[in-house]
């Protein structure tokens, strides 16, 4: 009997845990033997209890684990905790490995010849906002040797389960945290198959990944490898146009809407007290959450916040362009991005006045700003890839997650991008952008979001269970359930490749939708969206 191992430390997350033990009864139905190994209180931090938004206390840990016992027991689920599977003594031994380690050498720290300094980088930048990790900041510190230290915790507990168990598949959260990721590395190393998950861009769906972290590049080089030459059929180009439509206003989205419905050109350029000139508009990242995927961060500069002030700067250069920084929603939500914010309090006191830099929480549509601009410029913002589908000119500074597909413009050094932005700003849309983007965007919101409908997210990470037995998860139930466990076990492919038929379209229907969509204006009372 093939085995699954779900790792899954973070009860607290209860909507995560609920998708996995639905995942769990699926596959027992199918034939696989499920076991679940979950957090008892062993890690000194995690990314559950954060220094930026929930605190860790005397009861965290206790709470964490009893919403896990509770989610396994109420759903008839084997499971067991980590803690006894780790070696007596490791958390002491581990300490004092760490303690000679000085604070500017903890990034390049191994235990037992694996990265630990870089697998517990994602969860640092995440558990304290920090755009960048200074070793100045000696709370920041204090924390990175926490999480190295239960990364190192991690891999003695995980390595001891993969060994004596031997699943055939591991199924686990996005990989990005700490634990997570050493899980990952530790499975492959063994040709161990893994999956990992993440809400999907849409409601109801997940998105997956195949050996590898859901943020990772290689995913999106693949997607589009497999399908960037592929034409959209006018059902497809529809289907992009309404869920674009619907993004714009908040609907369909799976868990926070980040914007204000759009809004007039005229209520903008008042509040903003912006003039005709060109409009430069740029849109910060979330990037704390992915600040550790270097190859996404490989770019014309060091990280956001060098970015962040050549834009305010770039003012001066350029007076004939107004610029419109609108800060992330995302930096003021579940805790502050501090190094984001205070830096652009600094900028503004320096801002060219044909600058305005637009704050998380400012009731502002960014969906106006980005109809009403010339060019857009962006790090890695889901907005660049909306803009590039209404032809408008994007400029991106790093390769983010769409860099490679074509619409947006590329900027590899800091020389490079104020002519890049001027020249971007007369450019005027253009259909093959739009083209380019619109077969993105469908490929990822559709192909990479798989429906998910049996559980139902609640506010506060909590999931409802939206069957009512088990036997409604059984084989020929339901055709997407079958398929999705069929990827599991790697019976299908996690993206399918097309078909000759899609191959061998024409771009007529392309053409014609282009022609039609690009000639409608972007502002509210008559969105393009409305093709």
């Amino acid at each position: 009997m093939k085995r699954a191992l779900f790792f899954s430390p973070y009860g607290q997350w209860h909507y995560h845990g609920a998708c996995e033990t639905t995942m769990g009864h699926a596959l027992r139905a199918r034939g696989m033997e499920v076991q679940f190994i979950g957090c008892d209180g062993l890690f000194p931090a995690c990314d559950v209890f954060r220094a930026a938004t929930d605190k860790r206390t005397a009861a965290s840990c206790l709470g964490c684990q009893k919403t896990a016992a509770t989610l396994y027991e109420g759903m008839a689920t084997p499971y067991q905790w980590l803690g006894r599977h780790i070696t007596p003594g490791i958390e002491t031994e581990i300490g004092s490995w760490l303690e000679e380690i000085p604070d500017e050498e903890l990034l390049a720290a191994r235990y037992r010849g694996y990265p630990v300094g870089r697998w517990a980088r994602s969860s640092v930048h995440f558990h304290f906002r920090a755009s960048r990790l200074e070793l100045a900041d000696k709370e920041l510190v204090e924390g990175w040797r926490e999480h190295i230290l239960g990364c190192a915790v991690a891999i003695d507990g995980i390595s001891r389960i993969l060994d004596d168990w031997r699943p055939d598949l591991l199924i686990l959260l996005n990989g990005r945290f700490f634990a997570h990721w050493a899980a990952i590395e530790l499975a492959v190393e063994r040709g161990i198959r893994v999956v990992t998950h993440e809400r999907g861009m849409r409601a109801a769906t997940l998105r997956f990944a195949e050996n590898g972290r859901v943020h990772d590049l290689t995913l999106f080089e693949q997607l589009w490898s497999l399908w960037g030459e592929v034409p959209l059929s006018r059902s497809e180009l529809l289907w992009t146009n309404a869920l674009l439509s619907d993004r714009r206003f908040g609907r369909g989205v799976p868990y926070l809407k980040y914007s204000p419905d759009p809004e007039s050109e005229a209520s903008v350029r008042e509040k903003l007290s912006l003039d005709e000139r060109p409009i430069v508009a740029m849109f910060s990242s979330s990037d704390d959450e992915c600040a550790a995927f270097d190859e996404r961060n490989v770019g014309a500069f060091d990280d956001s916040l060098e970015w962040l002030t050549a834009t305010v700067r770039a003012g001066a250069e350029l007076p004939n362009l107004q610029f419109v920084v609108r800060l992330h929603p995302n930096l003021t939500r579940e805790g502050i991005n501090r190094q984001t914010m205070e830096l652009a309090a600094e900028l503004r006191s320096e801002a060219p006045s044909n600058v305005r830099i637009v704050g998380p929480d400012e009731a502002i549509s960014s969906y106006t700003v980005a109809d009403m601009a010339a060019v857009g410029v962006v790090y890695s913002s889901t907005l660049g890839l909306e803009m590039a589908a209404g032809g408008q000119a994007v400029v991106s500074v790093a390769r983010g997650w769409y860099g490679h597909a074509g619409f947006s413009r590329p900027v590899t050094s800091a020389d490079e991008y104020l002519d890049a932005i001027a020249s971007a700003a007369e450019q005027g849309l253009q259909p093959e952008i739009a083209r380019r983007a619109f077969r993105f965007a469908y490929r990822y919101f559709r192909e990479l979001g798989r429906p998910f409908p049996w559980v139902r997210e609640e506010p506060r990470h909590w999931g409802a269970l939206t069957y009512r037995s088990t036997d409604e998860l059984t084989p020929g139930r339901d055709a997407a359930l079958d398929a999705l466990c069929d990827m599991l076990r790697g019976k299908l492919p996690l993206l399918e490749p097309p078909k000759d038929s899609e191959r061998s379209r024409s771009e007529r229907d392309e053409d014609a939708f282009f022609a039609e969509r690009l000639a409608i204006p972007t502002i509210p009372e008559h969105p393009r969206y409305a093709v």
